[in-house]
């Protein structure tokens, strides 16, 4: 992928999720349909259920993953990026507990997609759609979301 292709890279949000519930291969399918070029190919059911058995993402239901396991494992992958499993369970569990997973997810995708373009347009005005107004957990969660979106940024600069 193409710092200008960047610009226009976009999440799902939580309303654009699928509602029907999906079984690993289609949860993988999904997952690679939404990733960054160079991720696609590291998605695997393996890597999936290790997010489970460390309690990262919760055990699907019957088999099936529901739209919020897509929602944890779409931000579970960027986060990976910077953050050990530990650290990303902390992190998640620190934002959950302080809105529910639609906001929460939402607000990951805003604020990523906003830094990423801040970046590739080197732009310091850009800012996320929200502002830091909050206490210590709205920083922690700014600068989660600022150092993945970094990543993302010099990893695509790297590969050119």
């Amino acid at each position: 992928m193409q710092k200008e292709e960047l610009i226009n890279y976009r999440l799902p949000r939580y309303s654009e999720l699928p509602e029907i519930e999906l079984y690993m291969d289609q949860l993988l399918s999904y997952l690679k349909l939404h990733m960054l070029d160079g991720e696609r190919e590291v998605i695997t059911n393996t890597m999936i259920n290790n997010y489970v058995k460390h309690g990262i993402v919760k055990a699907p239901v019957k088999k099936k993953y529901k739209k919020y396991h897509i929602a944890y494992l779409l931000a579970v992958l960027f986060l990976k990026k910077v953050y050990s499993l530990d650290e990303i369970n902390k992190l998640v569990n620190i934002q959950i507990n302080s809105t529910d997973i639609v906001e929460a997810y939402d607000t990951f995708c805003d604020e990523l997609e906003a830094d990423i373009k801040s970046l590739v347009n080197k732009d310091e005005t850009v800012k996320g759609k929200f502002e830091v107004t909050g206490g210590d957990t709205s920083n922690l969660f700014r600068a989660t979301i600022l150092s993945v979106a970094t990543r993302v940024y010099v990893e695509t600069c790297l590969r050119q």
